[in-house]
């Protein structure tokens, strides 16, 4: 069972793929799939994707949504189907991130489901997302973790990790901008 609040005006219209979609190979979209990677998020399939078709209170004008239903293989670690955890901060923190870089591409650690869809992550990539995440500030990290109900302890683990992950992808950047 799905429980979900949504907003009148606004239906389900079908799934996204994530090999074809308006956004590959946007920086918006590589960002996304950093993210995808950063959470642990190792269900990554198209029937987790939705289209929302809504009105824009403001301008009366119709707009798709594109957005991502179902995240709940999330904050564990990923692997084979019986070494993956979902919703495990202890697995989460332990976990690597990022393996290395290859040529211009980032290596995950990711073992996940649809594993191809991060092959061709970049640095710049990285630097965009890494960019954006940098201007988080703690409580705001941590707030999130407290809106999905983790205790305290968990909270300040979950965050100090996502925190660590943000600054391993500036990190890269500033590798590769200092290389002769």
């Amino acid at each position: 069972m799905r429980l979900e609040a949504r907003p009148k005006h606004t239906d389900r219209t079908g799934d996204w793929k994530w090999e074809s979609n308006p956004f590959t190979g946007t920086p918006q979209f590589q960002g996304l799939k950093v993210m995808m990677v950063l959470i642990n998020n190792w269900d990554i399939k198209d029937s987790n994707n939705e289209i929302l078709a809504t009105r824009n209170e403001g301008t009366g004008e119709g707009e798709l949504r594109y957005i991502i239903s179902d995240l709940g293989g999330s904050f564990g670690k990923t692997g084979g189907f019986i070494s993956r955890s979902r919703n495990k901060p202890s697995d989460f923190v332990k976990a690597d991130f990022i393996k290395g870089v290859k040529a211009d591409a980032i290596d995950f650690n990711y073992g996940g489901k649809s594993k191809k869809q991060f092959d061709n992550i970049t640095i710049s990539d990285a630097k965009w997302i890494g960019d954006l995440l940098v201007r988080l500030s703690e409580e705001q990290i941590k707030d999130a973790f407290r809106a999905a109900n983790y205790l305290p302890e968990e909270v300040e683990r979950l965050s100090r990790a996502v925190r660590q992950r943000i600054e391993a992808l500036n990190n890269v950047s500033a590798q590769v901008a200092s290389r002769p």
